[in-house]
């Protein structure tokens, strides 16, 4: 039964030693991942599971809230929900834990929604934001990341690594505000990875 299960798992999931690295952080890799090759999926914060989740389609006043996922080579694609799922233990999610993270074998997404802000207002934004950063950050560099490396895994050099936050797109909330690029260089000084307000990516 274990071999059977172990073979299900997809190989970006296994190359990185996921199931392993944060086999103590929440609920399993294993049980929590969804797999896909569809050209189009849509990833959004499900209020009701309480976690995110994606599908093939949404209604046409949801796809705002929505991270749209393109995958015109139609490769396996894998979406982690991390808060509240494969990261929910008390002591791991102290600092933040950002939603969700997108996956192939050449790219992983980490993603935060902030779909339920109803306001543009600048100061709104620019305080939404920065909780956002802070999670994926700390999502990234203080608990998976490090996981990763002890098992022998970097997932800097694995795999292309970005940043999404996600803002409801009636709000025009976009890479080309000034204060938005100045939140992308000074994250990128910093850290060394893009930051992006899009809500959507073609992966490859």
């Amino acid at each position: 039964m274990e071999q059977q299960q172990d073979k299900a798992i997809p190989e970006a999931i296994k190359r990185l030693r996921l199931c392993a690295s944060l086999k103590d952080c929440g609920h399993s890799v294993e049980s929590c991942f969804k797999q896909s090759s569809a050209k189009l999926l849509y990833a959004y914060d499900d209020e009701v599971l309480g976690y995110s989740d994606w599908n093939k389609t949404v209604t046409p006043e949801d796809v705002s809230r929505t991270f749209i996922v393109h995958n015109d080579n139609a490769v396996e694609i894998i979406l982690l929900p991390l808060d509240n799922r494969i990261i929910s233990g008390p002591v791991v999610t102290k600092g933040g834990v950002n939603d969700c993270a997108i996956l192939t074998e050449r790219q992983m997404s980490f993603v935060e929604f902030k779909t339920n802000v109803t306001s543009n207002s600048e100061q709104n934004i620019g305080d939404k934001t920065d909780d956002a950063i802070a999670q994926l950050w700390h999502t990234y560099n203080e608990i998976i990341s490090p996981r990763c490396s002890s098992k022998g895994i970097s997932l800097a050099t694995s795999v292309e690594i970005d940043f999404f936050v996600i803002f409801d797109s009636n709000l025009d909330v976009t890479n080309t505000t000034a204060s938005r690029l100045d939140k992308q260089m000074e994250f990128l000084e910093k850290n060394k990875f893009p930051l992006f307000f899009d809500n959507e990516k073609s992966f490859i």
